[in-house]
């Protein structure tokens, strides 16, 4: 194999999900809905797409990534740009949503941290007055500024949606 049109990775479940329309979790917000639907529809088109390129063991011993041109899409999160800065090589590239089955109905998010109380905390007060530290502007702000020093100290592009 050559080049491989996709090469999935362990989070395309999430984007190939939303872009299915999927829910992970119930309305409520407490239950896993990983048996749904539009999940296991999402799961079977993966295999498909894995099982087309002749298995796992094919596509993770394919030759090459994106950077090489071994891959001709995949699916990252915006850390991946200095990736393709810093490699300093001759891919073009674009960005674009994750296909649809509809062709239309393009999902993203962004993020992908959760903070949660587990149930059988000793102290769930003081659990609850850190998420609110870390959900506060104080936290954020606290937060980009590191990061950006971080950066700047060891010449890495630091890309933060909405940081000032």
């Amino acid at each position: 194999m050559i080049r491989l049109g996709f090469r999935p990775q362990g989070w395309d479940i999430h984007a190939f999900g939303r872009a299915n329309q999927a829910n992970f979790v119930s309305e409520d917000g407490r239950t896993a809905a990983l048996t749904s639907r539009a999940v296991v529809q999402t799961l079977e088109f993966l295999d498909d797409v894995v099982q087309s390129m002749g298995g796992m063991p094919v596509v993770t011993s394919a030759p090459g990534n994106f950077l090489t041109g071994g891959d001709a899409m995949i699916v990252h999160g915006e850390w991946f740009l200095w990736d393709l800065i810093r490699a300093e090589t001759n891919v073009s590239y674009n960005v674009d949503f994750v296909p649809t089955p509809t062709g239309d109905q393009f999902t993203s998010w962004i993020g992908g941290w959760a903070w949660a109380i587990p149930s059988s905390a000793r102290n769930p007060s003081g659990g609850a007055r850190l998420l609110e530290f870390l959900g506060s502007r104080e936290f954020a702000e606290a937060f980009i500024t590191g990061a950006q020093a971080w950066a700047e100290e060891h010449d890495e592009l630091l890309v933060l949606p909405g940081a000032f």
